[in-house]
C-alpha cells in the first residue's frame, strides 16, 4: 500500500510595453531627399530639438524598445527557472517555492548519494517488505497498525513520478497554496515532499503503514529540511509531516479528512478485495467513507475508481473526471511506457434525496461498527418500510405527487 500528487507556481510576467510612438511632424516636400542623420541621430538618440527625426529613425527606436522588452522578459524567465519566483500567499507577505526542475535535481542527487540510486532504493528490503505478505514485523508497533494485520493481507509499492504528480495534483486536482494536501500510502514520501516544495501549500502530510518505507521518508524529510533552510525557505519544512500507521485510525483519519486534496495510490486494486481478509471492508470503501466526510469542494485523486462513491444516490454529491497520464509516468510503467489512467472526484454536495419517498439523506450515518459511521447509500424511510405502509412514507409520497 504505497504511492510515491505539484509544480512551481509561476508568476505572470507582463510584457514590457514598447515606448509610445513619437509624434512625427509633417514636413513640406523638399526637392532633394532628406539627408541621413549622422552620429547619435542615426540610432534614434538625437536630441528632441533635432529636425532630422524621420520615420526610419522612429521605427529604429521602436525596434530598440522591443529588443529591450524581450531581453527583460528573457531575464525574468531565467530568474523563474533559477527559483527566484515567489508566490503571494497573503497581503503584504510572499512565500518562495521551488521549481519542479529544482526539486527533481535535489531529490535525484539525494537518492543517488545516500541510497545508491532509484533502483537500489526501490529494491531494498525496507521498501519491498510486505509486498507478498504483510506481517507484524513489517508495520510499526502502534496498536492501530497492529489492527491492520487483522484485515489486510499484503501491501504494494509503486512510485508516482514527477510529471504524474504535476498532472494529477496540480492540473487535475488544482491544489492551491492556501489548501491542505494528504497522501494515503505515501511510501517513501516523494509525493508529499514534491507538493510541499513546488506548491508551498499550508500542510502536506503522508500516511504509510509499512515501517521500512516510513523510515526512508523520515530520512528524506530530514535532508529536505536542511535543503530548504539552506535555500532560505525554511518555512516549507514546517508544513511536511509523516505518520506511521493505519489511515483508518481515528487521529490519522481526522487529519486526512481535513485535507482539500487527497491522493491515494490504490493502483491495480491493492485497496480492493485482493488485499483484505474475507468479510472485511475494502480499503477503497474506507477511502470513500473518508471522502464523504471531507468538506464540499475537496478533491480525491485515485488510480482505481471508487465504486462506492458512484452509487446512483451519490450522483448529486460527487463529480468524477477521468485522465490519462503521460507515457511511463509511474515506476511500474517506466519500462512499458504505457499511459496510466487515474480519476479525480470532486465533492459538490452533502445530501441526496430519495427519488421514491423524497426523504433527504446524508452521505454518512452513525454505525455500531468499530469505525463509528458507514456510507449512507440506502434511504432511511424506504429501508425500514419497503412496502410504503408507514405514515411517514405516505406523507412524503403525497407531497411528491402534489409537487409534480
Amino acid at each position: 500500500m504505497s504511492a510515491g500528487k505539484g509544480s512551481s507556481s509561476k508568476r505572470i510576467v507582463s510584457k514590457t510595453k514598447s515606448p509610445s510612438p513619437l509624434v512625427v511632424s509633417k514636413v513640406k516636400p523638399s526637392p532633394s531627399p532628406p539627408k541621413r542623420p549622422k552620429g547619435d541621430a542615426a540610432f534614434g538618440n538625437a536630441s528632441p530639438s533635432s529636425s532630422n527625426r524621420g520615420p526610419s529613425s522612429v521605427s529604429k527606436r521602436h525596434r530598440a524598445g522591443q529588443d529591450r522588452a524581450e531581453k527583460a522578459d528573457c531575464a525574468d524567465q531565467e530568474q523563474e527557472e533559477d527559483g527566484q519566483d515567489e508566490e503571494e500567499c497573503s497581503p503584504g507577505r510572499r512565500r518562495s517555492v521551488f521549481t519542479l526542475k529544482q526539486f527533481q535535481l535535489w531529490l535525484d542527487k539525494e537518492v543517488e548519494e545516500n541510497f545508491n540510486g532509484w533502483n537500489g532504493l526501490e529494491r531494498s528490503k525496507k521498501v519491498t517488505d510486505g509486498n507478498k505478505k504483510l506481517e507484524a514485523k513489517h508495520v510499526s508497533s502502534q496498536a492501530g497498525s497492529k489492527m491492520a494485520l487483522k484485515t489486510m493481507t499484503k501491501a504494494q509499492y509503486g512510485r508516482a513520478k514527477y510529471t504524474f504528480v504535476q498532472q494529477a495534483v496540480v492540473t487535475a486536482a488544482k491544489l492551491q497554496s492556501h489548501e491542505k494536501f494528504a497522501d494515503i500510502g505515501s511510501g517513501i514520501g516523494t509525493v508529499v515532499l514534491q507538493v510541499a516544495a513546488t506548491i508551498g501549500c499550508v500542510s502536506s502530510i503522508g500516511v504509510e503503514l509499512c515501517a521500512g518505507r516510513h523510515e526512508i521518508a523520515m530520512q528524506l524529510k530530514e535532508s529536505f529540511n536542511q535543503w530548504v533552510v539552506a535555500k532560505d525557505r525554511g518555512e516549507l519544512a514546517d508544513r511536511v509531516e509523516f505518520f506511521s500507521g493505519d489511515f483508518r485510525e481515528h487521529a490519522i483519519f481526522s487529519k486526512c479528512r481535513d485535507a482539500d486534496v487527497l491522493f491515494v495510490n490504490n493502483a491495480e486494486s491493492i485497496f480492493g478485495m485482493r488485499s483484505v481478509a474475507e468479510g472485511s471492508y475494502t480499503l477503497d470503501w474506507h477511502v470513500a467513507r473518508l471522502a464523504c466526510g471531507m468538506r464540499v469542494g475537496s478533491r480525491v485523486v485515485t488510480f482505481e475508481a471508487l465504486t462506492d462513491l458512484e452509487h446512483p444516490h451519490f450522483a448529486p454529491c460527487f463529480e468524477r473526471r477521468d485522465y490519462l497520464s503521460e507515457p511511463g509516468a509511474t515506476s511500474w510503467t517506466e519500462v512499458s511506457q504505457k499511459q496510466t489512467k487515474f480519476f479525480c472526484y470532486t465533492k459538490v454536495g452533502e445530501q441526496w434525496t430519495c427519488s421514491r419517498c423524497t426523504c433527504v439523506n446524508t452521505l454518512l450515518r452513525p454505525s455500531r461498527s468499530q469505525w463509528g459511521e458507514s456510507l449512507h447509500d440506502t434511504c432511511e424511510i424506504c429501508e425500514g418500510d419497503p412496502a410504503g405502509h408507514r405514515k411517514a412514507y405516505s406523507i412524503r409520497s403525497r407531497l411528491n405527487k402534489s409537487s409534480q
